[in-house]
């Protein structure tokens, strides 16, 4: 699978991922939910506005 466990190391991603919690299904995407945390991280400094579309719930924007 190739993946590392960089996701599980970083303090406050796992906080903000843990308090948007909304059912047990969230707890098998972390990988999606980092990648979205990291982006948003890198487009902090982009001017310009950042959407999240086609979401159920923004869980994704909640844990951002």
């Amino acid at each position: 699978w190739s993946r590392n466990n960089s996701a599980l190391e970083d303090l406050p991603f796992r906080k903000a991922w843990a308090d948007n919690l909304q059912n047990v299904s969230d707890e098998a995407i972390v990988w999606r939910r980092y990648i979205l945390a990291c982006a948003a991280y890198h487009c902090m400094h982009v001017p310009g506005d950042f959407v999240e579309c086609g979401v159920y719930m923004g869980t994704g924007m909640k844990t951002v």
